[in-house]
């Protein structure tokens, strides 16, 4: 029988996240046509019980998503390499450490760091999304303010719409942490996106926690890449 692991990675190395010291990320690419639930075992990596009833496409992103993290713990001499889940199917970092996944139906990230040298972190990965769905999902993403940011790039409408949808599920994942729950698209918003240096600026638009207030601006990197886009924050202790 041939090994799976073979199959299922078709590449996979550390990644450079913007030249962003102290941080381990590891990206890998995979084929879900090769998944099997053996992979699991055969990395030491636990599966989850909320797999339960899961298709296989999805077992195939979380276990990518796990060795990703696997690698990347690993790198900073982490023992422990299993991350656990939270009440919202958030991943809990070992104490010490704040850290980020993300997936899409081919590929998986994940960046860690030291808790000391951030206070939290977010990275997203998404595939382009459409242009016809772009159309029909820009009003749940983006408010008209910010589609005149949009506008104003060299972008196609439906790089910056997943830039602008990318941004924010960034935004959620290094938030989640201090604020505990889901919050909606429109609770934060673009308002620079500079081009030559990747870089885009948000702001929230309501108050989440006595701490993270209406006009609280976040600065991001982003890549555009031929059919995807990828997204990061790192917050910075005060």
């Amino acid at each position: 029988m041939s090994n799976p692991r073979t199959h299922f990675f078709v590449n996979e190395g550390w990644f450079d996240i913007s030249r962003t010291a102290n941080v381990s990320c590891y990206r890998c690419e995979f084929n879900k046509t090769h998944y099997e639930d053996t992979l699991f075992s055969q990395h030491n990596i636990e599966y989850a019980s909320s797999l339960g009833r899961a298709v296989a496409s999805r077992k195939a992103e979380f276990f990518a998503g796990r060795y990703a993290a696997q690698q990347a713990m690993k790198r900073l001499g982490i023992e422990k390499t299993t991350v656990e889940i939270g009440q919202h199917r958030n991943p809990i970092w070992p104490n010490g450490f704040v850290g980020s996944i993300t997936h899409t139906a081919t590929q998986a990230m994940c960046a860690i760091a030291k808790s000391t040298d951030y206070k939290s972190m977010g990275i997203d990965l998404a595939d382009q999304i459409p242009f016809i769905t772009a159309n029909n999902i820009k009003d749940s993403i983006i408010q008209a303010h910010e589609a005149d940011v949009l506008s104003k790039t060299p972008l196609l409408f439906e790089q910056s719409l997943t830039l602008a949808f990318s941004a924010k599920e960034s935004l959620f994942k290094a938030l989640y942490p201090q604020v505990g729950a889901y919050f909606e698209f429109h609770a934060a918003e673009i308002w620079r996106i500079e081009i030559e240096t990747h870089v885009f600026l948000m702001r929230l638009t309501r108050d989440l926690t006595p701490s993270l207030i209406k006009g609280t601006v976040f600065k991001g990197k982003f890549m555009v890449q031929p059919g995807t886009v990828f997204t990061s924050i790192f917050t910075m202790h005060p």
